[in-house]
């Protein structure tokens, strides 16, 4: 059985070499993050008793079998002919990864290599995977996905997972249908893909229904597994013969163990945001962020390698596949609309395993180089949400330092609107899982977009810049940019700037007047000090260079200290009671006639 094929860089994908190989004078060695074979997971996981390296080459005249730096075979090639070989691997006596090296043979003017690691299992599973898709509004990016679908996997005859795999695309805009590329892609994909027009109850609702088509076709079509993809996602289509290869060697105690993908960075391909996160009363742990998969030492870590690792983390929905057995009708994800569903889903299913393996993931935008929009309020509802399910005891106490921390940031980057946001999401919070339920999400949306910032260009005139300070801040932003790199993203997360004890003595410049009228172009990225004594600031992407325009306003600051004292009195008064409510209901609001009912 195919368990990993093995990859080159490509440019339609990802063309970062050194993920795939690395060149050592005459040698290609194959030791990049998506060409390791990880030993110890599949020893845990699966019930595998043999592998073996299967390739197609030409233009090589030498191969060396790896297990971690040790050299465990040398054979020669027949480099002028394109030969088919096959390697056994001494997978029972061996730990850390299995890797190869090539030698080029430079009196061949071509050389040609394909192949991948063949797994050996005396009774594979049975296993069928529906990919759920919800999108919105995203034909291109659908378009693409689909396309890659079909050219890459369905079209691939020695492909075994194309038996196994379909695609439901959930549309919560009701706009595919319109879509000329969608449906001649439909055409060829011959019945594997469907589309399930949908009410547009945001990733949660468009996720769930997949569920439930998938729920309803189970027994008729013998379905095991349901991947839940995000629609803007990059993938490698051999994330797919990975995971098929995996599921169907999965040893018996470890069937219903949720597959995670790991979450690596768009903008900077070699960087891995995340392969699973802890959440634990509203604090995020991120193991791993910013880990640069081009050096071998970052793939062969511990906390790459080792089985069970993951087992207190979640995974996010950008890639992750549950079993049809944890999935079901009386288990099924709450109706948050946007945000933390999957951190609550994942928490709650704990108990049936999460593991991740190299390979098996997606490319995505960073997240923390765009700006939240109506993000604020459902992170503040579905948190609390989350934590009143998840977490014992001290839910004030929690949701008080919580709720603080918020609005202090919203003030140190002058967000006001924000701090609004934060506040409503507080106040429907407790409003209680009734009015979760029964609330317009639609009417909702709109209200919050009417809300929130948008990012807009420095020449909009709703943002009403002279020539001059237009000009003034493209010069800051280009300069930022041109020094933006992958270390800017990584210090980010690693090393964030303390800020001086000027600054937290005066709160942040808020007991001092503004150095300057200007208007200073802050990123993303930057520290929420990064606003002392400035009057006024565009706060921008650093990747897109769209922003906002902020000032620092008394009035304003007066405001969020009473939305603060506010929250206080609200979370006193209701917390409790809330968080109680949510516990007793918990089972009211996930199983399938509730969410028939939601979707309508």
């Amino acid at each position: 059985m195919r368990l990993q094929s093995i990859l080159l860089p490509t440019e339609d994908i990802c063309n970062v070499e050194a993920l795939y190989f690395h060149r050592n004078g005459n040698y290609l060695e194959f030791d990049g993050y998506f060409n390791l074979f990880q030993i110890a997971k599949r020893k845990h996981y699966t019930a595998l008793t043999g592998i073996a390296l299967q390739l197609e080459l030409s233009g090589y005249s030498e191969l060396l079998l790896m297990n971690d730096r040790r050299t465990i075979a040398w054979h020669r090639l027949e480099a002028a002919t394109r030969k088919a070989y096959r390697f056994e691997l001494p997978y029972q006596t061996s730990e850390g990864v299995f890797w190869f090296s090539l030698k080029r043979d430079e009196t061949v003017p071509e050389s040609f290599l394909q192949g991948y690691f063949d797994g050996i299992c005396p009774e594979p599973t049975p296993v069928n995977i529906v990919m759920d898709i919800c999108t919105y509004r995203r034909e291109p990016y659908v378009c693409r996905n689909m396309e890659r679908l079909i050219q890459r996997i369905y079209q691939d005859p020695a492909l075994e997972v194309r038996k196994h795999l379909q695609a439901y695309l959930v549309d919560n805009s009701q706009t595919l249908s319109q879509c000329e590329e969608l449906q001649e892609l439909l055409q060829a994909a011959k019945g594997k893909i469907k589309v399930f027009p949908n009410q547009n109850t945001g990733g949660a609702g468009g996720f769930t229904r997949g569920m439930i088509e998938a729920l309803k076709r189970k027994d008729t079509e013998r379905l095991t597994h349901i991947l839940l993809m995000d629609d803007d996602a990059m993938f490698e289509p051999d994330a797919l013969v990975r995971l098929y290869g995996l599921l169907s060697t999965l040893k018996e105690g470890y069937r219903d163990v949720t597959v995670g993908g790991a979450l690596w960075m768009e903008e900077f391909p070699f960087l891995q945001h995340a392969a699973g996160e802890n959440f634990d009363r509203f604090r995020f742990e991120i193991p791993d962020v910013c880990l640069d998969l081009r050096k071998y030492e970052n793939c062969t870590k511990d906390s790459q390698l080792a089985a069970a690792n993951e087992a207190a983390r979640y995974s996010g929905w950008w890639f992750c596949c549950y079993s049809l057995n944890v999935v079901s009708e009386n288990n099924l994800p709450l109706p948050l609309f946007l945000h933390c569903d999957d951190i609550e889903y994942g928490l709650r299913n704990a108990k049936h395993g999460l593991l991740f393996l190299n390979g098996i993931g997606v490319w995505h935008k960073e997240f923390d180089l765009q700006l939240p929009g109506i993000n604020p309020y459902f992170d503040t509802r579905n948190r609390l949400i989350t934590v009143a399910l998840h977490s014992q005891g001290h839910h004030r106490q929690m949701a008080r330092a919580y709720i603080r921390h918020c609005l202090l940031s919203c003030l140190l980057r002058y967000k006001y609107q924000d701090a609004e946001l934060i506040y409503q999401g507080l106040i429907d919070f407790c409003k209680g899982p009734e009015w979760l339920l029964h609330m317009d999400g639609i009417n909702l949306l709109k209200k919050l977009q009417a809300q929130a910032y948008q990012a807009a260009t420095i020449e909009s005139s709703s943002l009403n810049y002279t020539a001059a300070e237009q000009q003034e801040i493209h010069r800051q932003i280009q300069n930022y940019q041109q020094r933006f790199d992958a270390g800017v993203m990584c210090r980010h997360f690693h090393n964030p700037q303390k800020p001086a004890l000027g600054k937290v003595l005066s709160m942040n410049g808020w007991l001092l007047p503004a150095s300057s009228k200007g208007v200073y172009a802050v990123s993303m990225l930057d520290t929420p000090f990064s606003t002392y004594r400035k009057r006024r600031i565009f706060l921008f992407e650093p990747t897109s260079g769209k922003g906002i325009s902020l000032r620092k306003s008394y009035r304003s600051l007066l405001h969020v200290l009473k939305l603060w004292l506010k929250s206080e009195v609200v979370i006193s008064k209701y917390l409790s009671q809330t968080v109680k409510s949510y516990q007793e209901k918990r089972m009211d609001l996930s199983d399938i006639k509730t969410w028939g009912a939601y979707l309508k």
